[in-house]
């Protein structure tokens, strides 16, 4: 099986890796990311897997990584979106989990 270097590109970020690989990784990146990529791909594919915020962070750090400023802009939007959903879910949860302890009844919140 032959997988895109989009798929490979989404695959190698979808992850941060310990210290003692991150020199290899970040040669794989680097290595997908001189060929041609079809970036548009590269972000369907980000969306589909739910690591819009992951990978902005990866490319992030790489700055030796050729990017779009426009691929990098839409990974950065959906980053702070995702980022303030999040903020928001969890204010709701903290203010369900306080009315629930005021009558005495114990939660257990998960995602």
């Amino acid at each position: 099986m032959v997988l895109s270097p989009e798929f490979r590109l989404v695959a190698a970020c979808s992850w941060i890796p310990p210290s003692h690989l991150e020199l290899e990784d970040s040669a794989e990146i680097t290595s997908i990311c001189a060929g041609q990529l079809d970036w548009q791909r590269v972000l369907y594919l980000v969306r589909i897997y739910g690591i819009q915020s992951l990978v902005y962070e990866v490319h992030s750090r790489h700055e030796a990584i050729a990017v779009p400023d426009a691929i990098m802009t839409v990974l950065k939007e959906c980053r702070k979106y995702l980022v303030m959903n999040s903020l928001h879910r969890s204010s709701k949860l903290l203010r369900l989990h306080g009315k629930f302890r005021s009558k005495d009844v114990d939660i257990i919140s998960f995602k």
